[in-house]
């Protein structure tokens, strides 16, 4: 599934616009109905967008929220990734399960950074359903599930022959245990191929109780420890394990996510490695020490690059690191993702209901720098 987006995304950057186009992200707040979808994406554009952004790109603007009117009820996802170049007649909408800051870009090329970023955080997780036959291997990603792989053994029926004081019995039923253990092994074997083959970050068992536990049992420790559950269950009914499946990763992520945030704010309390608010965290990314950054999906603030060094800055003036006119930006925090990524920190984007009472931004340092 993985491969597949990357090959979208490879593809939106060879696109090139003679003229100037836009990008445009949003994710859809929970609840939404799909119907609702262009009234979201319309409020964004009303609120975020500046009335000089609106009179040169007004006919991008509106093809795309006409294109999300157009999708709104095949949509139903997190987020929304739109491109325009009115005057090419370009247009291109991604429902895309993943959130995103409200971004408008304009260029002569689709803005990509966000949904590489979604790429690159997103968990690749596999998924296998067994019983004593058959084995299915999924693949999911960004809320969808594909089969890889489907592995037959060949287990013989257990057959009731009593012989001679019931040899024939015990022997076939050795026979049976051979093969599961086998069988077994053989799904664990192909599992991690494809583990490694395909870069999963997680696996997810879903089946008979005991075929799961002798599979579970053939996988290396590392690999036992990112077993993020073993759902006992009918391996029969794969669409039910399909929604169980989405809910299990879903809820995983979302409380790695919540515990980083804790994290931050814990280390910050007691004056360790977590860093709160905007000026302490633009120091640390300065400083090459960020490890994780947390923001608030709406928080935004005004503040300073410099063209010369990167350097960020919430004052005016002049560069501390080599002396340039800073230059003022509307909205700094894009300018800190990046930052962030660069240093291969980990980006948590958190609904402000949860992060934004925390002055909307924080993060975990790698190490703190004596001054």
């Amino acid at each position: 599934m993985k491969k597949q987006w990357v090959q979208k995304v490879e593809a939106l950057s060879d696109v090139k616009w003679s003229a100037r186009g836009i990008s445009l992200y949003f994710s859809i707040p929970s609840g939404t109905s799909r119907s609702e979808i262009s009234l979201v994406a319309k409020n964004y554009v009303k609120k975020a967008v500046t009335p000089g952004q609106k009179e040169a790109y007004g006919s991008d603007i509106d093809a795309v929220l006409k294109g999300i009117r157009q999708i709104g009820s095949e949509a139903g996802k997190k987020g929304i990734a739109a491109f325009s170049c009115a005057r090419e007649n370009y247009l291109q909408i991604l429902p895309v399960e993943a959130t995103f800051r409200f971004t408008f870009h304009a260029g002569n090329m689709p803005y990509l950074f966000p949904l590489r970023l979604v790429l690159e955080q997103e968990p690749e997780v596999g998924c296998v359903v067994v019983n004593q036959k058959t084995a299915w291997l999924g693949e999911y990603f960004l809320g969808e599930i594909e089969e890889v792989n489907t592995i037959a053994g060949e287990i013989p029926r257990k057959v009731k022959d009593f012989g001679f004081e019931g040899r024939d019995e015990l022997r076939m039923t050795r026979r049976v245990e051979e093969r599961v253990s086998q069988f077994a092994r053989d799904v664990a074997e192909k599992t991690l191929q494809l583990a490694s083959e395909r870069n999963w970050d997680y696996l997810f068992l879903a089946g008979r109780e005991k075929m799961m536990g002798q599979v579970w049992e053939y996988f290396p420790k590392p690999w036992q420890e990112k077993t993020l559950g073993m759902l006992k269950t009918d391996p029969e009914n794969i669409n039910a394990i399909y929604k169980i499946f989405e809910r299990k990763v879903e809820d995983f992520v979302h409380t790695q996510r919540e515990l980083l945030s804790e994290q931050v704010l814990r280390e910050s309390s007691v004056g360790k490695k977590g860093r709160v608010g905007l000026e302490p965290v633009i120091s640390a990314l300065n400083d090459g020490s960020v490890q994780a950054l947390v923001v608030g999906l709406d928080f935004t603030s005004r503040g300073y690059i410099c063209p010369q060094c990167s350097a960020l800055s919430i004052r005016g003036g002049k560069c501390p690191y080599c002396s340039a006119n800073l230059q003022e930006e509307r909205d700094i925090i894009p300018f800190a993702l990046k930052k962030a990524h660069q240093q291969k920190a980990q980006i948590v984007l958190l609904p402000n209901s949860t992060w934004g009472n925390n002055a909307g931004i924080g993060c975990l340092l790698r190490f703190i720098r004596l001054r």
